[in-house]
C-alpha cells in the first residue's frame, strides 16, 4: 500500500481544523477515513510526516542462504522439514519457504530415466541434439500413445481448513481407451482412439487409415521405441508417402513434444469428467480442438526443435 505524502496529511489536518468531517476529507483526498483519524491522533504528538516503514530482518543470514541454495541444487526434492534440519536452525518451515522463493525456487519436478546416464544412451541423445539444429521443424511429425478412462477427475480441489475435499468417480467399473496421435509444429493432430493396447496391427491401421493421408514427401515421422512402432508394414506405409521414419533415442520422452500435448489433453479430460465411452470420445475431440499453434510452438521449443526465445 502506498504511503500518503506529507502534503496530503497537512491538507487533511488543515481541513479538520476548519471543521470538515473526516469522511468528507477522505473522499476529497482519495484516502481512507481511518487514515484521517490516525493522522489526527499522530498530530496531537506533533507527528505529521509519514512514519518510516520498518522491514523485518531476514531470519536467515547470507551464509545460511548460500547453504540453502546448495542443498536444493544437490537434492531438488528435499522437503522443507529436511532443509530446516540441515540448517540446524530453530525457524518455522514458512521461513524456509520464503527463503526459497527469494532464491528463485518454485515447486516443480520432472522425472527422467536413470538409463539416460548410460554411455550408449548419452551418445545417441547427443547425436540427436546435434541433428535438431539442422532440421526444418515444419517437417517433423511426432507420434505417441496415451490412455484415457471414464473415471478421470481432477486430482486436487479446495476445501475449508480442517475439512476434506470430496469428489466422485467410478470406483469399480470404467471404460479405458488408448489414444494414438500425431502433432505438427502448427498444432495439427491426427488421432485415433481404440479399446485395448497398441499392437503392431493397431499401429499399422493407424498409419494406413489416419496418418498416411496427411503425410507429405519430405516429412519425418518420429516416435519412441515401442515395439508396435517397429512394425515393418507400418514403416513401409510411411515411406510410400515419401516420408521418413526416425526412432527417438531410447529413454528420451523429453525429446518428444507430444508428451506435453498429452498433459494438456488429460487436463481437459479431467475437467470434463466423461463417464461413458461416448462422452469420453466427445471430450477427447474437445481436448484436441483446444490445442493451438502457440501451444505446439512452445512444446517444440521446450524439446529443443526451435531456438529459445
Amino acid at each position: 500500500m502506498a504511503i500518503a505524502s506529507e502534503d496530503i496529511r497537512r491538507r487533511a489536518l488543515t481541513a479538520i481544523q476548519a471543521g470538515e468531517h473526516p469522511s468528507t476529507i477522505a473522499r476529497v483526498l482519495g484516502v481512507g477515513e481511518r487514515s484521517v483519524y490516525r493522522w489526527v491522533s499522530q498530530s496531537k504528538s506533533g507527528q505529521t510526516a509519514p512514519m518510516p516503514r520498518g522491514h523485518r530482518p531476514l531470519a536467515l543470514n547470507g551464509d545460511e542462504m548460500e547453504r540453502l541454495d546448495a542443498l536444493v541444487k544437490q537434492r531438488p526434492d528435499i522437503t522443507l522439514e529436511e532443509l530446516k534440519a540441515a540448517l540446524f536452525r530453530d525457524v518455522h518451515i514458512s521461513t524456509i519457504h520464503r527463503a526459497l522463493r527469494r532464491l528463485g525456487y518454485r515447486c516443480k519436478k520432472t522425472l527422467r530415466a536413470d538409463e539416460q546416464d548410460r554411455a550408449d544412451i548419452k551418445v545417441a541423445r547427443h547425436k540427436w541434439r546435434i541433428m535438431q539444429k539442422s532440421i526444418d521443424p515444419h517437417r517433423l511429425v511426432f507420434l505417441d500413445e496415451s490412455g484415457a478412462a471414464t473415471n478421470m477427475t481432477r486430482l486436487r480441489g479446495r476445501a475449508k481448513g480442517g475439512r476434506r475435499c470430496h469428489d466422485r468417480a467410478p470406483g469399480g467399473h470404467w471404460n479405458t481407451t488408448t489414444m494414438i496421435s500425431s502433432i505438427r509444429l502448427d498444432g495439427a493432430t491426427e488421432c485415433m482412439a481404440i479399446r485395448g493396447p497398441t499392437t503392431g496391427v493397431v499401429f499399422r491401421e493407424y498409419v494406413r487409415e489416419v496418418l498416411s493421408r496427411t503425410l507429405r514427401p519430405g516429412d519425418i515421422v518420429v516416435a519412441d521405441n515401442l515395439s508396435a512402432h517397429k512394425d515393418a508394414e507400418a514403416r513401409e506405409l510411411i515411406e510410400q508417402t515419401g516420408a521418413k521414419y526416425w526412432p527417438l533415442p531410447a529413454y528420451s520422452p523429453d525429446l518428444n513434444p507430444i508428451e506435453q500435448m498429452w498433459s494438456k489433453v488429460k487436463a481437459v479430460l479431467r475437467r470434463l469428467k466423461a463417464r461413458t465411452k461416448e462422452t469420453l470420445y466427445e471430450a477427447l475431440a474437445q481436448a484436441l480442438n483446444s490445442i493451438t499453434p502457440e501451444d505446439a510452438l512452445g512444446w517444440f521449443r521446450a524439446c529443443g526443435y526451435l531456438p529459445s526465445q
